[in-house]
């Protein structure tokens, strides 16, 4: 007994414009399936060959690359955020006192500036004059700078007034920027007054006089004082 039979055979290859091809429904954006269909005589039925699917064939170069990419372009964006980054440092060491405090204030940078702020403007830029720039490489290090200077200022603030027996300006808030706890508007004039009696072992001009007597109190002196009267 003769038969003829049809064997199917099945190649994979990545689709050309010239080659005839068909794309399969389910391999979706995989590889071309190209179907060769030849007669075959055979003359024994257990030659008949057989075909089973064992599963999608994916493009692994494909994937590679859509993988690149993507870590290609997060590579970007880190390489944005650092110029950005290294931009808005170089901002604050480039700074004229005018303009270091929108410097300062540029989010980019995350800077705690909540002490800064207790800071009337006319202290802001009084601290600007003081504020060493033109080396920082990191916004770390001038939130640390920071955080010194805002402190020596306010406790400059405080001596002042406390020498002058003038407060203006020189509220809570001052006091807090200065490091020291404790201070509220329940106690603040309580606070003022006994500053102002504490020894006064500096000397400076006063009203345009000088070698005057004056105020050099310490954070931990103003501290203690502000602790006795909590106490």
């Amino acid at each position: 007994m003769r038969f003829k039979l049809w064997c199917i055979s099945f190649s994979f290859h990545k689709p050309t414009l010239t080659s005839p091809h068909f794309v399969s429904s389910f391999l979706g954006p995989l590889y071309t399936v190209t179907l060769t269909v030849k007669e075959k005589d055979v003359n024994d039925l257990a030659a008949t060959p057989k075909v089973t699917l064992v599963g999608q064939v994916e493009d692994l170069e494909r994937n590679v690359r859509d993988k690149q990419d993507a870590v290609t372009a997060v590579a970007a964006q880190a390489g944005v955020d650092a110029r950005t980054l290294a931009n808005a440092i170089t901002a604050v060491n480039q700074a004229s006192d005018a303009e270091l405090e929108a410097a300062l204030s540029n989010a980019v940078l995350g800077l705690d500036l909540t002490d800064y702020l207790q800071l009337n403007s006319d202290q802001r830029v009084d601290m600007a004059g003081d504020f060493a720039r033109g080396s920082y490489t990191t916004a770390q290090a001038i939130q640390t700078a920071l955080d010194a200077q805002v402190e020596t200022q306010a406790l400059k603030e405080i001596n002042w007034a406390a020498t002058n027996g003038s407060w203006d300006g020189a509220d809570e808030g001052v006091f807090t920027a200065a490091g020291v706890t404790g201070v509220t508007a329940d106690n603040l004039e309580e606070v003022r007054q006994a500053v102002e009696n504490a020894p006064k072992t500096g000397t400076g001009t006063v009203d345009g006089v000088a070698d005057q007597p004056i105020h050099v109190l310490t954070k931990e002196e103003v501290q203690a004082i502000v602790t006795g009267i909590n106490a």
